[in-house]
């Protein structure tokens, strides 16, 4: 990957500064993502000078200032691709295993698209299968051990940071955390901190919900949380984990939002969403620096749904669900639903670390919302195309995503238009007229 420096200098007073850091997006992902993967507007470590002369590049501490890491959903794809096998096994807890079918395909073999084929359910339709309920332990880290005086602890100062991630053709971070400050105890003797996050966002809607994150190093592992229970956007949310500052680093991350009843908040130009119930679960394990060995799940489910939109006054579904995980490279998504009297979404995807993406998108809709969405795209010049499913009173619409290294599209129904990303995700954000 490409790497700009705008200048560096080294001096007994000032330590080792590095001036407009710049690490470049992978060039795969380059010409879809406008940000670099890293930039940091000024980098200082400060050198042991005794142990430097003795060809040990110790440090004390690291300030880095206003540093943004812009990441791509597929870049943990691309260096799946690129790594080599992975070392053993964590020992973690061990991972909730997929109930679902998995797509398994040799690295040779092109794959048929789209991956999976989705029946035709009624709107209403019960999943076949039920996965396990993901639970999550968030243990708290061991008792503090008294700082040493004999054995300094290395700090990482950081202000001013922030962290996007993004889908690449989409300009819309999918997650965003700004204005994060901290001192991150990295090395030597023991230590406790907190890592503060002033701002979070997602597509667009920014939530000002400081958060602040217990930290504890005790060598060679960083504990992160648990935190007692943020609220962020009204909804209660609590994460922990640790890393090993080892070779491989070992890392284990996990996040719940346990189970809350009756939340309301708005996205600004968006409109208002109810839920009357909701619990999610998440975790991620492996070593970090072989993304082949990365493994991780994730579960959500709500029920009683109410959204209101500029476009349509109110929208009711009965209930909504999320399993994903991934395993050695191959992102799955083997159920995502949201179901109602009136308007259902069934869809399914898989990633494979080879850059190749599937996934198909159900739209169930009474007429007058089927004829809503299509006029939302005409009036961007694009044809969305409805079929009868089997009953006057329901139409169906399979939309297609399928990607690979050359690029990536979104059919809109099986006679519509094919068009990019992008410009499906602006066509959605367009709040004119949805009827005709």
């Amino acid at each position: 990957m490409e790497t700009r420096l705008g200048g560096v200098s080294l001096t007994p007073w000032g330590g080792l500064h590095v001036k407009g850091l710049t690490l470049e997006q992978p060039p795969p992902l380059k010409a879809e993502v406008a940000e670099p993967l890293l930039s940091i507007a000024s980098a200082r470590a400060w050198p042991v000078w005794k142990a430097w002369l003795h060809r040990r590049w110790e440090v004390s501490s690291v300030e880095l200032e206003s540093p943004r890491a812009v990441i791509p959903l597929q870049l943990a794809l691309h260096f799946s691709r690129l790594a080599p096998p992975p070392p053993p096994v964590v020992a973690v807890n061990k991972p909730m295993e997929p109930t679902s079918p998995v797509v398994s395909l040799p690295l040779g073999q092109t794959p048929v698209i789209p991956l999976f084929t989705i029946p035709v359910p009624s709107p209403l339709a019960a999943p076949s299968t039920t996965p396990p309920v993901l639970k999550v332990t968030l243990a708290p880290p061991p008792d503090p051990v008294a700082p040493s005086c004999f054995v300094p602890t290395c700090w990482i100062s950081i202000r001013g940071g922030s962290v996007a991630i993004v889908s690449a053709g989409n300009p819309i971070p999918l997650l965003e955390a700004a204005g994060i400050q901290t001192s991150v105890p990295a090395a030597g003797g023991p230590a406790d901190s907190s890592l503060q996050v002033s701002t979070l966002g997602s597509l667009g809607t920014i939530c000002n919900a400081p958060i602040q994150i217990p930290l504890r190093w005790q060598a060679p592992v960083l504990y992160w949380g648990p935190t007692p229970g943020h609220s962020i956007a009204g909804i209660s949310a609590r994460f922990g984990g640790k890393i090993g500052l080892v070779p491989g680093l070992p890392i284990l991350a996990e996040g719940e939002i346990p189970a809350q009843s009756d939340l309301k908040w708005n996205a600004p130009g968006l409109g208002q969403m109810e839920v009357h119930h909701l619990r999610a679960a998440g975790r991620f394990t492996g070593y970090l620096a072989t993304a082949s060995s990365w493994q991780g799940d994730l579960q959500a489910e709500a029920a009683d749904i109410r959204l209101s939109t500029p476009a349509q006054p109110v929208i009711g579904f009965d209930r909504a669900a999320l399993t994903a995980f991934q395993r050695g490279g191959v992102v799955t998504c083997p159920d995502a639903r949201l179901v109602g009297d009136t308007l259902s979404f069934l869809g399914n995807a898989t990633a494979i670390p080879d850059g190749r993406f599937a996934g198909v998108l159900r739209i169930v809709a009474e007429p007058s919302i089927a004829s809503g969405i299509t006029a939302r795209f005409q009036h961007g010049g694009r044809r969305m195309a409805f079929a009868q499913l089997g009953t006057p009173d329901r139409l169906a619409a399979d939309v297609q995503w399928i990607a690979n290294t050359s690029g990536s599209a979104i059919q809109l129904g099986a006679q519509g238009d094919t068009v990019p990303p992008g410009e499906v995700f602006r066509l959605l954000k367009d709040h004119s007229p949805s009827s005709p």
